[in-house]
């Protein structure tokens, strides 16, 4: 039954946030067997006949969400880790339902960490998907560790503030692709005019030719966000009272932390893993943003 249920919604559209800017989409594939879904969820039949039946169920990204919530919160105390990776998640939730498993998402809220929509949107998600989606109040893993590593060496880092800025802009394509698609897959981007106050033909075109002349922003876009965002971090980077925590925080929510992951002693990224063992524990106020995610994640899987 549970090789049935899988297949029957295995040819839905995956969808993965890339490595590198914007988002990657896939076309639908053909049929998957169990023996070929992601490690962690059911790498094999075997596998999924050892999935214990007494703790609840948190389905993450991928092997490092995984190593990294094992490392640095009690989660895997009250639940068993499965890597959902980039499958559809009404998916994978069926199944999950199909084994009569309690389960949640602990997904990576990517740009969209920045927005003030970011509760809107994990409710609207999770009402959408069936089950809690709980997402993450940084970007991503490496945000936290990125975060972690420049607290913990403040005096090395405030010398990097204004590269910091440089940085942001190469990430600004990737900041509003990936916030875009959050707002999407939430449907808070959607008008919600109705058809009776909508703009005739007429009006359309009015409206289309104003704008070809002054382009409006978007209020709830992510562009109005972004520049204020850069003007904060600006005015920041240049007062006598720099405040770390603000300036830093802001700067994980600005970039994709795969790209801009802390450089080792030979110039290049330290790969997730190995951040991972390298930082025995996150700086107290990373930790204590990570532990309100945690306490979402438990609160799901009640």
């Amino acid at each position: 039954m549970l090789q049935s249920a899988f297949n029957s919604f295995a040819c839905k559209r995956l969808s993965a946030f890339s490595r590198a800017f914007g988002v990657l989409s896939f076309s639908p594939p053909p049929p998957l067997l169990l023996s070929r879904v992601p490690r962690g969820l059911f790498h094999s039949q075997q596998q999924s006949s050892e999935v214990e039946t007494t703790k609840p169920v948190l389905l993450v990204g991928g092997p490092d969400d995984e190593l990294f919530y094992q490392k640095y919160t009690t989660l895997g105390q009250h639940a068993q880790f499965k890597t959902a990776g980039a499958f559809d998640r009404k998916a994978v939730s069926h199944i999950m339902r199909q084994t009569k498993l309690k389960h949640a998402f602990l997904s990576d809220s990517n740009m969209y960490a920045a927005s003030p929509n970011l509760a809107a949107a994990q409710a609207q998600i999770s009402k959408n998907v069936g089950v809690p989606v709980v997402y993450t109040l940084l970007p991503r893993i490496e945000s936290y560790l990125i975060l972690s590593e420049m607290l913990t060496r403040s005096e090395e880092a405030y010398a990097l503030r204004h590269h910091a800025i440089r940085v942001i802009y190469k990430h600004m394509d990737y900041f509003f692709t990936s916030f875009k698609s959050m707002r999407e897959e939430s449907g808070l981007g959607l008008s919600t005019k109705s058809s009776e106050t909508a703009p005739n033909d007429q009006q359309n075109k009015v409206f289309t030719a104003v704008d070809r002349l002054f382009p409006r922003m978007d209020p709830n876009g992510p562009e109005m966000l972004w520049s204020e965002l850069v003007h904060q971090q600006r005015v920041n980077a240049s007062s006598s009272s720099f405040d770390p925590v603000g300036f830093w925080t802001t700067y994980v929510k600005m970039v994709d932390g795969k790209k801009a992951m802390v450089r080792g002693p030979d110039g290049e990224p330290r790969s997730t893993d190995a951040m991972i063992c390298k930082t025995t524990c996150l700086h107290p106020k990373v930790q204590a943003l990570l532990d309100q995610t945690v306490q979402a994640a438990l609160q799901g899987l009640k």
